[in-house]
């Protein structure tokens, strides 16, 4: 299993919690969870609620791979164009 979050919204959620703001929402993040027996990928991403870690996941897609090498080529496009996306 990975997790990830961009570093720019970690930052500032961070900052925010220094300066005393603890209803401020954290960063989204994102799961990756790859089943070897199965394989399948599974992919979900959960906000981040204030002073807490992040508990309200979706599914964002689950597919089938042949073997892990496509999964992890396909989890890292992935986790590219999430990272590209405006937060």
């Amino acid at each position: 299993m990975l997790e990830a979050q961009r570093g720019a919204a970690a930052d500032a959620y961070g900052d925010a919690l220094l300066g005393k703001e603890r209803d401020t929402w954290g960063p989204e993040v994102v799961r990756v969870m790859w089943d070897g027996r199965e394989k399948r990928l599974a992919i979900a991403t959960s906000p981040t609620p204030p002073l807490s870690a992040p508990t309200q996941w979706r599914t964002v897609t689950e597919e089938a791979f042949d073997d892990r090498v496509a999964a992890l080529t396909f989890a890292e496009k992935f986790l590219a164009e999430w990272d590209s996306q405006a937060a």
